[in-house]
Parts: C-alpha cells; sequence; structure tokens
C-alpha cells in the first residue's frame, strides 16, 4: 500500500498539496479555511482547538438597551456605532494546540474570487507567512493554484476537501 505523498507545484514559488497523512505536519506559520458549513476541515480543526471556533461563533456583540438609547435620544447624544459585519473573519492563536502560529477562518459566500481576495488581504495585513490553506467546499485545487501562482508568494501549502476523511472510499 502507497503512503499518499505531498504534491509540488513550481511557479517560481513552492505550492505544495498536502494529502490527509501530512496535513497536520509542522511547516506553515499561518491555517488558514472557510467556516464550518464551507470545510469539513474546520470542523476537524476545532476539535484539535478545544472547539474554539464554536465557542467564539457564539458570541454575540452587546446592544445598546432600549432605556439607554431613549436617555442618549433625549439629551442629543449620539450613541457610538458598533461596526457589525455579517459574518467577520475569525482569527485563533492556536500554537499550543496545533503546529503553527494562527489559524483564521474566513467565511465563504459560494465564490472563490471573494474567499481568495480576502485570503490575499489578510496574508498581506499579517507580513506574508508561510500559509496552509484548506480549500473551501467546492473550490477546485486548479483555481487556487491559478491565484495562489499570481498573488501569493513563499511558502504555501493547501489541502483539498476531498483529502478530508469524510470523502474516503
Amino acid at each position: 500500500m502507497d503512503i499518499p505523498s505531498a504534491k509540488s507545484y513550481d511557479f517560481g514559488m513552492q505550492i505544495e498539496e498536502l494529502p490527509n497523512n501530512m496535513v497536520y505536519k509542522e511547516g506553515s506559520e499561518f491555517w488558514v479555511a472557510a467556516d464550518k458549513a464551507h470545510s469539513s476541515w474546520a470542523h476537524k480543526l476545532d476539535w484539535y482547538i478545544n472547539f474554539l471556533i464554536a465557542k467564539v461563533s457564539q458570541v454575540k456583540r452587546q446592544e445598546l438597551s432600549p432605556e439607554l438609547q431613549t436617555i442618549l435620544s433625549e439629551e442629543q447624544i449620539e450613541a457610538p456605532k458598533n461596526i457589525h459585519f455579517e459574518k467577520p473573519n475569525l482569527y485563533l492563536a492556536t500554537r499550543q494546540f496545533l503546529p503553527n502560529q494562527a489559524l483564521m477562518i474566513i467565511p465563504y459566500f459560494e465564490n472563490n474570487i471573494p474567499w481568495l481576495e480576502e485570503l490575499e488581504r489578510v496574508w498581506l495585513d499579517l507580513g506574508k507567512p508561510s500559509l496552509r490553506v484548506f480549500l473551501p467546499k467546492g473550490m477546485q485545487k486548479e483555481s487556487f493554484i491559478e491565484f495562489a501562482s499570481k498573488h501569493l508568494e513563499g511558502e504555501v501549502t493547501f489541502v483539498c476537501e476531498t483529502t478530508h476523511p469524510a470523502y474516503a472510499q
């Protein structure tokens, strides 16, 4: 029986596809996955990080009470505005649980381009760390490789959704 090994793609940078048996190996500082609705890997990662994704996802922002809103309105004081995102990215320091520095969960809205652009934006904001990307359900590896070869540099590893054990035959 052959043990799957990583597949490398060379575009002047290293892009490597990891098989199931190498997903949790050391090597990438920053891991990125889609939300649980769009990633089987997010469920598995949540287990390893003591359900931090589930816990943090349930936190609700506190709203001003109606009584306080009334008082502010009567006194003509503008209430501070909370910036609300429909589904903000979730950034978790995970070095005590996984062989990385952090895990980012980026919501996926059934469209590859905005998700990949957000991945690139976050990666640039963090100073271009080495990446491990868990592709969302439905994203073809060819789409990711094409994007990564043009927009990301350095060490990039990725894991296809079909690599998840749930898809094993």
